[in-house]
């Protein structure tokens, strides 16, 4: 292959050959499958088939009024999933990544879905690599490869040739212009790769990987694989035969749905069974029977349960963190372990100069200047501080040329640089100060600095300096360097996000645990975590290190994984093996990742989360996108899903109890051989539309405070747990036992069964509307909740009992209904009905207000 590049018919070739340089992208989600995720529920199934055996007895007012609910449910969740799809859909496209490659001997820029094998590609600090490759050529060449190694560290790439040393200190290959002439160039290059005999085995350092970013330096490469071929390729690939486990909250509906199901089922054939054995006709105990199942499914809570869903992922979404799915904005609440990375996460993700301890500042920021060559974030960072202390300090650089440069050498562990009347020394300190005249006390002091610095975490640089009292050799070499004098330490660190260390507070005193899980060195990772509160008090059972993680076996590993705190030097396939072990303890893990390789362990957690500026593979495997790139925004998001889930147990005690009170009226009936004591039709419009008010105006209401006080629930725990249900029973059998009451004694006053239904319709309807104040704060009573404060309920009572009013006088809701209008007397009574249900539930909390 000719470094003159790929001529545009071997490039066609093997496009077609190869295809375009993509990675396998997810299909764009139709509009029908958003409908058809909103449908598959077990909640909307019951509901079709009440709709269903509805028609079949030719109600079809009451199979239509179910139908709508189930449109509007639907509606609202297409409408929200859609938009967050559409939302993930716009990130992608913020970018679309060029490559400079040369074809036919001139160098061109390109779409990075044009690259073919064979390719020759150039990059520089800065540019991400758009293709799996060999180096061909380096000059200070580092590389970001933490998307699949973990590892937060650059690494240093090389040729995969050995070089011959030039005298500029760049790598030559024979006539080769200077890599960073040829990059730049867009004039023809000749054959410049060496001959076969010279060439050596591909090592690790010599490859470069897709979706990597290059931090410092320049590079030539060629193209080896693209799209699904790459390494991330690969990985992106297995992601799609990996199944998702339901999330908390799908199991939770799943059990309420069968929950309803068997006592609908329960229900109705008891119903039946009644009544022909007290001797009714079949026919109209079937009827009977419909109305006994469309009064036992409440047909609001699939709507309410959607609009909690929808407002949560819109809270969530204005505290900086997108949510992908519906569900997953209520796994969040139930959170008990969070796995997180350090880098860019608890910190802010790029080194800062942080302590100087010198005696001479003006020389050593001078000797900062002098020896800087922005090719690497050391570099970089230490630029950053200088430009603060030293106003002109670009123009001193600009101004000072050096007569030679002695790069960095990784065996000597320092770099130099010569001017006419001085030489700079920068480096490991250690090294340095053993180089320089300081005495044995002060080498010996300095050691001891070097040594706490180090274990603070701290990167460290030494800088000194050289007189040269004579015209210096160009000749010099790094090990000829002695006798210098010391200018000082400087020490560099990536900092601690601000509110981090209150985030981690809030974790704690919520009941939730906090790993890191990172693939940085121990000390720094242990330095990070003093300075966020967290102590490490017994390193050998709170610290596991990678290579100790890749021996131990998992049953081993789900004994310990409890007591660690810090998990380092870990690889992405370890993360797997750590979500592994927390779910096997019956932990909800969230586990923060933002490589390619995190992507299985994401997918395995209750909930990925990925920071914004993460792999396209590991956005699009994740639950939540953090917009802000902050760990503060984890616990803020898990906040809201305690919320969410506090506003959907507070829907479905109260839409249960209310149904359920219907199933008790009808049974009661039934029971004492007394008519149908309401409508179809009639519990339809209590359960979608007078009670619909108020439950949706739960589902607007402000989270409750001190929801970051408790421990997270049990990932098992029902929506219903025994005290709820005890309530839901309790309220249940007060109002269809005051609704029969009302029913028998109109009835009987009366001889108007018309009127008799209209009544106890307008009791069982009042009576839901107003134990909702009693309900909505099951922990405190009444008189110190203080309703009048909750203007949404108030407001939304109000219109539940307009629509309730509005059935009885209305004549167009009378012919629907089946209702007629009755004297206001009657309203006394009802009033006074529903006030007593208040009152009953209000003593049921009195007892158990303590334990729920």
């Amino acid at each position: 292959m000719h470094l003159s590049g790929l001529t545009q018919i071997e490039v066609e070739a093997r496009q077609k050959q190869f295809g375009f340089n993509v990675l396998p992208q997810p299909a764009f989600t139709s509009d029908l499958t958003f409908i058809w995720r909103q449908i598959s529920s077990p909640l909307i199934y019951i509901l079709f088939l009440a709709a269903l055996v509805s028609s079949v007895f030719q109600q079809y007012t009451d199979a239509l009024v179910i139908v709508v609910a189930v449109v509007i449910n639907t509606g609202l969740g297409f409408i929200q999933e859609r938009k967050a799809e559409r939302s993930l859909v716009a990130l992608r496209q913020i970018l679309s990544p060029r490559a400079r490659v040369i074809r036919g001997g001139i160098q061109q820029e390109i779409n990075a879905t044009q690259l073919v094998p064979e390719d020759i590609v150039y990059v520089t600090a800065g540019d991400k690599i758009s293709a799996d490759g060999e180096v061909l050529q380096a000059e200070n060449f580092w590389v970001n490869e933490a998307i699949l190694t973990g590892e937060s560290e650059p690494v240093v790439k090389s040729s995969k040739f050995r070089p011959k040393a030039s005298t500029n200190g760049r790598w030559a290959f024979g006539p080769d212009p200077p890599l960073a002439d040829a990059v730049h160039s867009s004039q023809k290059n000749e054959n410049l790769l060496p001959q076969t005999a010279n060439r050596e085995l591909l090592t690790a350092n010599s490859r470069v990987f897709m979706g990597t970013v290059v931090t410092a330096g320049l590079a030539k490469f060629k193209v080896i694989a693209i799209g699904q071929q790459t390494e991330v390729g690969k990985i992106a690939q297995s992601l799609k035969t990996t199944p998702d486990a339901p999330t908390p909250l799908q199991i939770r509906l799943n059990n309420l749905a069968k929950f309803i199901t068997l006592v609908v089922g329960f229900t109705s054939l008891m119903v039946f069974i009644t009544g022909v054995v007290l001797g009714k006709h079949w026919a109209e105990m079937l009827t009977t029977t419909v109305a006994i199942a469309v009064a036992a499914i409440p047909e609001g809570m699939v709507v309410a349960l959607t609009v909690i869903l929808a407002l949560g992922m819109q809270r969530i979404l204005k505290r900086q963190a997108l949510v992908r799915n519906l569900v997953a904005a209520e796994t969040l609440g139930t959170v008990t372990v969070i796995a997180t990375d350090k880098t860019g996460t608890l910190t802010q993700g790029r080194l800062q100069v942080v302590k100087v301890d010198t005696k001479v500042a003006a020389e050593l920021y001078r000797a900062v200047i002098l020896t800087n060559t922005l090719l690497d974030p050391i570099e970089i960072a230490l630029w950053d501080f200088v430009k603060t202390k030293v106003a002109d300090a670009q123009e001193l650089k600009n101004t000072t040329v050096p007569m030679k440069v002695l790069p960095f050498d990784a065996q000597e562990r320092l770099a130099a640089t010569i001017y006419p009347d001085v030489t700079y020394v920068i480096g490991a300190p250690e090294v340095i100060s053993e180089r320089t005249n300081l005495s044995s006390q002060e080498k010996s002091k300095l050691h001891k600095e070097i040594q706490a610095w180090g274990n603070a975490g701290l990167r460290l640089i030494g800088l000194a300096r050289k007189t040269n009292s004579s015209a210096p050799s160009l000749g010099l070499e790094l090990n000829q360097l002695n006798e210098l004098t010391w200018l000082g330490l400087v020490g560099l660190a990536d900092p601690v996000r601000e509110g981090v260390k209150e985030a981690l507070l809030a974790c704690s005193n919520a009941g939730i645990k906090v790993k890191v899980v990172t693939g940085d060195h121990l000390l720094t990772a242990q330095a990070v975590l003093g300075q966020l509160g967290i102590k490490i008090t017994d390193p050998a059972n709170q610290i596991l290190e990678g290579a100790e993680i890749e021996h131990i076996p998992v049953a081993e590993l789900v004994k310990r994984i409890e007591e660690v705190l810090l998990f380092a030097r870990v690889t992405p396939g370890q993360k797997l093996k750590i979500v592994e072990a927390l779910k096997h303890k019956g932990e909800v893990v969230a586990l923060l990742g933002d490589g390619v390789n995190d992507a299985p362990a994401l997918k395995r957690a209750d909930i990925g989360i990925v920071v914004n500026e993460a792999s396209d593979v590991a956005r699009e495997t994740a639950d939540l996108v953090l917009l802000d790139s902050n760990f503060a925004t984890i616990v803020a998001a898990i906040e809201e899903g305690r919320g969410i889930f506090a506003r959907i147990r507070k829907v479905v005690l109260y839409l249960l109890a209310n149904s359920f009170s219907e199933v008790i009226l009808v049974f009661g009936a039934l029971i004492l051989g007394l008519p149908l004591p309401i409508g179809a039709a009639q519990i339809l419009w209590i359960n979608i539309l007078s009670d619909g008010f108020p439950s949706l105006a739960l589902t607007f209401e402000a989270k409750e405070s001190g929801l970051l006080r408790h421990k997270p629930l049990s990932s098992l725990a029902p929506l219903l747990d025994t005290r709820r249900k005890v309530l839901t029973g309790m309220i249940s059998l007060t109002i269809g036992l005051i609704s029969l009451f009302t029913f028998i004694f109109s009835f009987s006053q009366t001889h108007d069964l018309l009127l008799a239904r209209s009544v106890t319709f307008s009791t069982l309807g009042l009576s839901s509307l107003f134990y909702i104040l009693a309900v909505r704060n099951i922990r405190l009573p009444l008189w110190r909740d203080h309703p009048w404060h909750h203007k949404l309920i108030i407001l939304s009572i109000a219109l539940g009992v307009l629509m309730q009013v509005g059935a009885i006088y209305l004549s167009s809701l009378q012919v629907i209904l089946h209702t007629t209008s009755f004297a206001p007397l009657w309203w006394v009574g009802i009033v006074m009905a529903a006030v007593f249900v208040v009152g009953v539930v209000e003593l049921v909390k009195l007892f158990y207000t303590d334990r729920i």
